[in-house]
């Protein structure tokens, strides 16, 4: 823990303007001038509580520690960290959003996740990344500007560190709209990296709709920026196990960004498929991304992902089965609702990757994700009418037994529909006892 000294009135050193630049929960922001030198600085000062001083002794630690050029730095402080002096900005990304092209937009992303990403790499957890907390600034030294992370007074830093906590369970942490679910719950020990970059998919949607983001509800856009769906709806994922693992990972998305505008979900479909027939996983990952993103487009599944091979669907549901499971609801979807007009012929290929992936579910144990996807595919299945995949279909159950055999059972009971649908004539025998007596008539 870093040794406090007394504290020293910032009027000694600095002469105050009347006027705030700003005010927050814990601090207040005013210009100054450096009485020795001249420069012209911007001194953010604790508000009197004990709150606002254990904040600012975070924040001052943090950026001191935390050198990088997208890092707001502290340029002097207080010994007893109630105040610090930093570059004046120029505004803040709220303020200058509507300046801002896309391509600037996407290099000012570019640049706060890896001043994230070395924060990180220090477990150094910022956990308040919004718009007003991301300065725009021009360096001393050269006329260059730069946008940097600033506030980190609600930073999580490693667990040597002896930094009072700001929370307790329950409390929630951060802005609301941009703040990571977890962050509303247990904010100290649900924090990890993936709420900043939750943040940033957060970040994303606000920009381009210019609308502050509502907690617990996400916004993908359409036309012109659909190219950016696939970007938002991972990194705002609401289980931190389906966001980017780091900071680089979100960087790869911002390619992908860049690379998708002006093209077609499904052309760029077809061209990571060329990949996960070559045997790519990290276009397997990338395919299913974006199926998820684009899951109202019919032509995306039914002429695409629909004919992906037998191997194919057993390497998607064995690295991503939560995403198979969900891409395959979708695909009933569009089987039930956008099929009309298209060749009859073809959709034993968009029944016949579901089947495909309820097969795995099962093989694998993934019998959650399979109890779920099951009632979907059943309703499709009896949606059609093709006595072809009846028959597999009528095949698979007979051979089903153990738990998957319980798991069907409990969702085939439920629906007097499709129990009508899939009864047998009277002496068919399942492996399993309880398919036996529940569809043998």
């Amino acid at each position: 823990m870093r040794e406090v000294g007394p504290s020293v009135d910032p009027r000694i050193l600095y002469r105050l303007d009347h006027r705030p630049l700003g005010s927050g929960g814990y601090a207040e922001v005013r210009g100054a001038i450096h009485r020795a030198s001249g420069l012209r600085v911007a001194l953010k000062r604790s508000h009197n509580s004990k709150d606002a001083f254990e904040r600012m002794y975070r924040e001052i630690g943090a950026q001191q520690e935390l050198a990088h050029p997208n890092i707001m730095p502290v340029w002097d402080h207080d010994p007893a960290y109630q105040w610090y002096t930093m570059p004046i900005a120029d505004g803040t990304l709220h303020e200058q959003r509507a300046s801002l092209k896309e391509d600037d937009f996407v290099a000012l992303l570019v640049d706060i996740s890896q001043a994230l990403e070395a924060a990180h790499a220090q477990r150094h957890i910022h956990r308040d990344v919004s718009p007003k907390n991301i300065l725009h600034i021009t360096s001393s030294e050269t006329p260059k500007q730069r946008w940097v992370v600033s506030d980190w007074g609600l930073v999580l830093r490693p667990p040597t560190s002896t930094t009072p906590p700001l929370t307790v369970s329950g409390q929630g942490l951060g802005t609301p709209g941009f703040s990571a679910p977890e962050l509303m719950t247990n904010a100290k020990y649900e924090s990890s990296p993936k709420v900043d970059v939750y943040s940033l998919g957060r970040l994303a949607e606000w920009y381009l709709s210019g609308k502050w983001p509502t907690q617990g509800i996400t916004h993908l856009p359409d036309g012109d920026n659909q190219h950016w769906r696939q970007f938002i709806r991972v990194c705002t994922a609401p289980h931190p196990d389906d966001r980017p693992n780091s900071m680089q990972d979100v960087q790869g998305l911002l390619r992908l960004v860049l690379e998708g505008r002006g093209r077609s979900a499904i052309s760029r479909a077809y061209a990571l498929l060329d990949g996960v027939i070559a045997g790519n996983d990290d276009d397997l990952r990338a395919l299913s991304s974006l199926a998820l993103a684009y899951s109202d487009d019919a032509a995306l599944y039914l002429d695409c992902i629909a004919v992906m091979t037998t191997s194919q669907v057993t390497r998607w549901v064995a690295l991503l089965p939560k995403q198979a499971a969900e891409a395959s609801t979708k695909m009933a979807w569009h089987i039930m609702y956008n099929w009309e007009g298209r060749d009859s012929t073809h959709i034993e290929a968009a029944l016949g990757f579901m089947h495909n992936v309820l097969q795995n579910l099962f093989a694998m144990c993934q019998f959650g994700y399979g109890e779920d996807m099951a009632p979907r595919y059943f309703m499709a299945d009896r949606h059609t009418g093709s006595s072809r995949h009846k028959e597999r279909t009528i095949e698979w159950l007979a051979d089903l037994d153990g738990t998957a055999a319980e798991v069907i059972y409990r969702v085939l009971a439920q629906d007097a529909d499709l129990l009508k649908y899939y009864a047998t004539p009277s002496g068919w025998e399942a492996a399993s006892p309880l398919l036996t007596a529940l569809l043998a008539k």
